[in-house]
């Protein structure tokens, strides 16, 4: 039987559960989580896309990803190759590590938005040692919707928060009272939670609110900027296999990866006639640069606030 095709739209919102295969978890221990909060991180680098909530089990993952023009599969790929490879390195084999593709549904409101929030965030509930108190579970977004900070800096929780309430404070004071409430509702009765919250707040419709980022920035207009900003000519980014113009080749490879809609043969195209594989280098140097070096942190926000479009 053919594959159902995916359900997608470049302004949606996602509730993403990836499912590890029956004969071995997704994590054996808690380096395995912080490993791959790392590469959601990167990810989140390359295709500037944002988390709304995330929960890490043993077994399996639930995040809300909201796509911001990009493409979820493209995305959720990303990541899921990442950890892969990762896995596979360390257990030395070549193994199949998920269930199949990734689980995605549609958030088309604001009571479904706030519910899949609490139901992923009691989710440790299941956990040994968690039954009463999910919230102190590291490897969840809770505490950044309880007035605490995100450990792995991913995590956008503003927005969530927004629809409840404008004001942070009591904002955060009804996202816990929410919470609270949750602990002793079955899941198979979240849908009626998440019918009551989207009656509460439908006078607040956050498809009107979001920015979504178009992805059709000229390759010309990158190049020069990102040439200016550097400090070089436009021509250099042709010179292969140079150090000085190093930093120009991975920024451009890595933002054109995420804003021109083109793919890696057209970026080595760019790049002087390089192969995909090389683009793939380079837009992973890209993301240490952003990463690490305090010069480039925020060349993405100059050029989108100069030359993107934000609808």
């Amino acid at each position: 039987m053919a594959r159902q095709a995916r359900v997608k739209a470049e302004n949606a919102i996602y509730h993403v559960r990836i499912r590890g295969c029956k004969a071995k978890p997704l994590f054996e221990d808690n380096y395995d989580k912080e490993v791959f909060m790392d590469k959601v991180s990167k990810s989140m680098e390359k295709y500037k896309f944002k988390i709304y909530a995330y929960c890490l089990m043993d077994t399996h993952v639930h995040l809300i990803v909201d796509s911001y023009g990009g493409d979820i599969s493209v995305i959720m790929k990303s990541i899921k190759e990442r950890y892969t490879f990762y896995y596979n390195k360390k257990k030395k084999s070549n193994g199949t590590l998920y269930k199949e593709r990734f689980e995605s549904t549609i958030i088309e409101n604001d009571g479904y938005l706030i519910a899949a929030s609490l139901y992923i965030h009691r989710n440790p509930k299941d956990i040994i040692g968690y039954r009463n108190t999910p919230e102190t579970y590291r490897f969840s977004s809770i505490k950044s919707y309880t007035g605490g900070i995100d450990e792995f800096k991913i995590v956008d929780s503003e927005f969530i928060l927004s629809i409840i309430n404008k004001f942070k404070y009591f904002a955060v004071k009804d996202y816990v009272k929410l919470f609270n409430d949750t602990m002793n509702i079955e899941n198979n009765k979240f849908k009626e939670l998440e019918m009551k919250l989207d009656m509460e707040f439908e006078n607040v419709k956050y498809v009107n609110k979001r920015e979504v980022l178009k992805r059709n920035c000229s390759v010309n207009i990158l190049a020069h900027f990102i040439a200016k900003e550097i400090g070089l000519e436009v021509e250099e980014l042709l010179i292969k296999n140079r150090s000085y113009n190093k930093d120009m080749r991975g920024i451009f490879a890595l933002m054109a990866t995420s804003l021109c809609d083109i793919n890696s043969l057209e970026i080595g195209k760019e790049l002087g006639g390089i192969t995909a594989s090389r683009v793939c280098t380079l837009t992973n140097y890209g993301i240490e640069l952003l990463r690490h070096n305090s010069k480039y942190k925020n060349i993405f926000k100059k050029f989108i606030a100069k030359e993107a479009s934000i609808i």
